[in-house]
Parts: structure tokens; C-alpha cells; sequence
């Protein structure tokens, strides 16, 4: 099961500060800015540890396919798979009742309108993603039950079980990308399009725009249906976007660069140099995005060719992975520099 992109709703921080900033209550201003970037950083982490938890289980829904391989090979009876689902369910069930719990508890984020208007725009970002944490979890929860739900149906009738096998892992795969893709709605709506994080955010919806083309397609060749060409299109189409969406950015990217360089010389050095080693990471992220839209245009060459849908879905997961833990990497790493940008204090 494809892992979802973990994106940080904290990137598009500007770290505007005085550039001639003598007095102490401004130098003090300074230091509650880097003391505030810290917080963010931390509730950042706090964040994706919850929505990690969350999708653990449909992450690992292999076993549960599994189960249903050994019961149609005859490896098991189906008593035995049908109580072996059920464990499957309960124990997914009690990891995302940890990040219900946890979901709860997520303290608000830290108000970043000592920032100007871009922090109030960021304000409400964060807002909204704590405020989703626990509706999201609910969604997991349901798409857990559902996949338990149809395997003992496939259990019930043998003649349904490659069926509900298939329709499991595409319904899975479709619910995971949606209740991310609601996640980075929220990071398009709020950030500005002055910032990188609005064109990352907008590069990844037209990556899950392709990743929800393809199961979707297979679920209507299930029901007898669907269209090869124009699945091959609206994967071209969304390989196009992306990398429209990654050049604007490189260049907005760039330009935060630029204006923090510049304010390396003032006093809010340690602000600025946090906000640099943030944005720097930046283009590193954004080859990996263009190693997933270069995989999306892989896919559809395969499918125009011929090859089976599903195998190279299966495909794709593989190429996929090396990227998408790279940009999971780098997430972490912008939370950690803003986490521990306090230190020197």
C-alpha cells in the first residue's frame, strides 16, 4: 500500500524582520520570533505522529491480503481465515484507537500572527489540520472495517474472492490518497501562491489526481468498464501539471533564499539562518516530486504499450517509494531545524 506524502503546513514562514533592528525590545521581538519557529517545528512533529499512527494499518494491508491468498490456495479452512480477519480488524482497530486518543489531546498550534499576514494565513492553516486530525482518523477506522467487511464477505463466496480482494486494496489505496489529499487542499487554500509550499502543495494533488486515475479505472474494469486512452491522457495531463507546478517552486523558492541572504548581516541572523537552512532544502524536495511525475509518465508508456493496469500499479509503488521516502525525509527535517532553531538562545 502506498505510503501518503506527509506534507508540513509550516514552510511558507517568511521570517520578515527588521533589517535594522538596535533597541532591545526589538532584539527581544527577535528572539520570541525564533522561540515561536521552535514551537511550530514541535507541533509539527506532534502532528505527523498522529496521522502516521492513523494510517499505519492500511500501510500494512498486505496481511490482510495475505490472508485471503492462503484461504483461496487452500492453506487454511475458513474458520480459520475468517478469525484471522478479525484479528486483523481489532488489531488495526486498537492502533488507530491510540491516534484517536492521540488526535484528541493535539494541543492548538502556536499562533503565528506576530508574523504579519502571511502568519494568519499560516494560522489558519494549522488550525484547519489540527482540527481535521481526528476526522481523519474516523476515516481510517472506516476504511479498515470495510476492507475487514469484504474479505469475510470473500470468505462467505469463494467465487468472490479475487473480486473482493481487488476491490479492498483499490478502495484502500483511493480513501488513503483522498483523506491526504484533503490535507493538502488545506496547504493550497491558505498559502499563498508567493510561497514554495503553495506550488509543492498544488504538485501533489496533481500527483494523487493520477494516483486515484488508476485504481479508479480498475474498479470500472471490474464492473466492465473503462477507458485505457483516456486514463493514458489524464495521467500525461497530471506529469504535465506537476512539473508546471514544481518550476513555480524553484523560482518562488529561490527568492526566499534571496531576501534571507540578505538579512544574514542584520539582527536577526539566527531567524534568518534557521529560515535559509528550511528553504535550502527545498530543491532536494522538489527533484523528488519530479522523480514521481517522471513515474507517472512511466506509467502511462506501460499502459499505452499494453501492459496489464494493475501490474503496473503494483509497479509504480516500487518506483514510487524511493521518492516519496525522500520527501517524507526531508518533511522532518524542515520540523527539526525549526524545533531546535531555539538553541541558541
Amino acid at each position: 500500500m502506498r505510503r501518503s506524502i506527509a506534507a508540513v503546513l509550516m514552510a511558507a514562514l517568511s521570517f520578515a524582520q527588521p533589517a535594522a533592528a538596535q533597541t532591545s525590545s526589538e532584539r527581544q521581538a527577535v528572539a520570541e520570533v525564533q522561540i515561536l519557529l521552535a514551537d511550530v517545528g514541535r507541533w509539527s512533529q506532534e502532528y505527523l505522529a498522529v496521522i502516521n499512527q492513523a494510517v499505519q494499518p492500511l500501510s500494512d494491508i498486505q496481511s490482510f491480503v495475505d490472508i485471503l491468498d492462503r484461504f483461496t490456495d487452500g492453506d487454511i479452512r475458513a474458520s480459520q481465515a475468517r478469525s484471522e480477519i478479525e484479528a486483523w480488524r481489532s488489531q488495526s482497530l486498537s492502533v488507530i484507537a491510540l491516534a484517536r486518543v492521540a488526535a484528541e489531546r493535539l494541543r492548538p498550534p502556536p499562533s503565528l500572527s506576530i508574523l504579519g499576514p502571511e502568519g494568519a494565513d499560516m494560522d489558519r492553516a494549522l488550525q484547519a489540520a489540527r482540527d481535521n486530525a481526528l476526522p481523519i482518523v474516523h476515516e481510517f477506522e472506516s476504511v479498515v472495517n470495510a476492507c475487514a467487511e469484504l474479505g469475510l464477505e470473500a470468505i462467505r463466496d469463494t467465487s468472490k474472492g479475487f473480486e473482493a480482494r481487488q476491490r479492498a486494496l483499490l478502495r484502500a489505496q483511493m480513501q488513503l490518497v483522498r483523506v491526504d489529499l484533503g490535507r493538502i487542499d488545506l496547504s493550497v487554500a491558505a498559502v499563498a501562491p508567493t510561497h514554495p509550499t503553495h506550488h509543492v502543495a498544488r504538485a501533489t494533488q496533481h500527483y494523487y489526481a493520477a494516483l486515484l486515475a488508476v485504481p479508479d479505472y480498475a474498479l470500472q474494469e471490474l464492473d466492465g468498464g473503462g477507458d485505457r486512452d483516456a486514463l493514458v491522457a489524464s495521467l500525461r495531463q497530471s506529469a504535465e501539471h506537476m512539473r508546471a507546478s514544481l518550476a513555480e517552486a524553484t523560482s518562488t523558492s529561490e527568492q526566499i533564499r534571496e531576501r534571507l541572504r540578505a538579512q544574514l548581516g542584520g539582527p536577526a541572523v539566527e531567524v534568518a539562518r534557521t529560515g535559509l537552512r528550511v528553504f535550502e532544502t527545498y530543491p532536494a524536495s522538489i527533484r523528488a516530486y519530479s522523480g514521481l511525475a517522471d513515474n507517472i509518465d512511466r506509467v502511462a508508456t506501460a499502459i499505452e504499450r499494453g501492459d496489464d493496469v494493475l501490474m503496473v500499479w503494483g509497479d509504480q509503488e516500487e518506483w514510487d517509494m524511493p521518492f516519496l521516502n525522500e520527501i517524507d525525509r526531508l518533511d522532518r527535517v524542515r520540523a527539526d531545524l525549526l524545533a531546535n532553531n531555539a538553541g541558541a538562545l
